[in-house]
């Protein structure tokens, strides 16, 4: 074997992920070439130093730390999460949502009472129709209002 094929398959070698024929002519090679030999110890050192800082994990704090920036960094904005929910392909949440907002935009503009339709006018102010009432008089129920 040559050093440019050893140099090649180093890695290879050292992670274990050749075959045995490739793996002993290697083993072979390395025990007659110094430059080779050297090449191999030095790309050893370097992945054993780079294995054992890739183990050392960091503790959750900082894990947690981390997702809760990155969550915020990247994290969009609220009305766009709420733009978000009336794309949704359930036809409910765009009309809860569509109501939602002219309930909002009718309160805005400073009509928060009732709205007009909803609750007849009656004549009057309430303390005349207390004063109006006859307990005497049966009341007819308008069979159609049930």
């Amino acid at each position: 074997m040559d050093c440019t094929r050893c140099d090649e398959l180093l890695i290879d070698y050292y992670f274990g992920e050749l075959d045995r024929a490739s793996s002993s002519a290697i083993t072979e090679h390395l025990a007659g070439c110094g430059q080779c030999a050297i090449a191999h110890f030095k790309l050893h050192d370097s992945l054993r130093h780079f294995d054992a800082v890739h183990r050392q994990a960091p503790r959750a704090q900082v894990h947690q730390k981390l997702r809760q920036q990155v969550a915020r960094q990247f994290r969009p904005p609220w009305y766009r999460r709420l733009l978000r929910l009336s794309a949704l392909p359930i036809p409910a949440y765009q009309t809860v949502l569509l109501l939602l907002g002219v309930l909002l935009i009718w309160t805005l503009l400073g009509r928060g009472g009732p709205l007009p339709g909803f609750f007849p006018r009656t004549s009057g102010s309430p303390s005349t129709l207390i004063e109006a009432y006859d307990a005497s008089r049966p009341v007819q129920i308008d069979r159609h209002l049930l």
